[in-house]
């Protein structure tokens, strides 16, 4: 691992070799599930590991900005050194699962794909990557479960940290935020769906040698930390993946899923990536 601002031949001495297993997804794709049977694997109680290790808050990488004397970029910097910083000093004692060479360090990482260039100079060759995918309208759902349920007129409310998320992906293509908060609340979040998976394409994380894509699924799900459990050679079962039944939502509301669900799909087939089109319709 780079020992950022350290010298070279002091940090030599304490660096401990890490195998980075990152799973990347928009919120409620089942990335929870799948870091914590990654714990489980590595024999660490994932109800005791600080949310800066474990979740997606921190760092926070997101697009280019200026507030106040800082920008996003160098404060993104930071704060992956500091994040950097807590792994040496956490796995070193506690680190209890090697894999090819290295520690297993589990990451839940949603805002990965903003600043994935950053991840691959970092952490080179010694990652893993797990993409969750679920239907967007099956997130909707989700989202609109974990914060209150849909607002009696059905448009976008701010509510909540992924409802934040959401404005701000609105904001930064340069949509006013009083506009955002006139818009339907599906109408919104769909389009925060479609360009995180634009950006997921685009960064170059779905081409990785190490990415294993992951549906959002009991069986799909199950299977994946199944997978991982025989890889790394522990003998232990995958948790019991619970799923949602399947949403119902407006005739304009499907509609315009559909129509976002097909341009993601085209635009990954443009770049000679495989969206896995028929898992996603499952709408877990």
């Amino acid at each position: 691992m780079l020992g950022l601002g350290c010298p070279k031949q002091t940090f030599a001495k304490i660096a401990t070799p890490q195998r980075f297993f990152f799973v990347i997804g928009i919120p409620r794709t089942g990335g929870t599930y799948l870091t914590k049977q990654l714990f489980r694997a590595a024999n660490i109680d994932y109800k005791k590991v600080h949310n800066a290790l474990a979740h997606d808050g921190f760092p926070h990488l997101s697009h280019l900005s200026f507030k106040g004397k800082a920008n996003m970029h160098t404060n993104g910097l930071l704060q992956f050194a500091e994040y950097l910083t807590m792994v040496e000093i956490y796995f070193s004692k506690h680190g209890r699962l090697a894999y090819r060479n290295g520690v297993v360090v589990p990451k839940k990482f949603t805002k990965g794909v903003y600043y994935f260039d950053l991840i691959r100079e970092l952490i080179g060759v010694n990652a893993n990557y797990l993409l969750t995918l679920r239907h967007p309208l099956s997130i909707c759902q989700s989202v609109i479960d974990k914060s209150g349920g849909m607002p009696e007129d059905r448009k976008y409310a701010l509510r909540s940290a992924i409802e934040r998320w959401v404005l701000d992906d609105w904001v930064h293509f340069g949509v006013p935020e009083q506009k955002v908060r006139q818009m339907g609340y599906v109408e919104a979040l769909l389009g925060y769906w479609k360009r995180f998976h634009f950006q997921m394409a685009i960064s170059g994380v779905v081409g990785m040698p190490t990415t294993r894509i992951v549906p959002y699924g009991a069986e799909a799900m199950t299977g994946a930390a199944g997978q991982l459990f025989e890889d790394f050679g522990v003998d232990i079962e995958p948790e019991e993946f619970k799923v949602a039944e399947p949403p119902e939502f407006q005739a304009d509301e499907e509609a315009m899923a559909k129509q976002v669900v097909d341009e993601v799909e085209a635009f990954w087939k443009s770049l000679g990536l495989n969206f896995p089109r028929e898992a996603i319709d499952l709408r877990f």
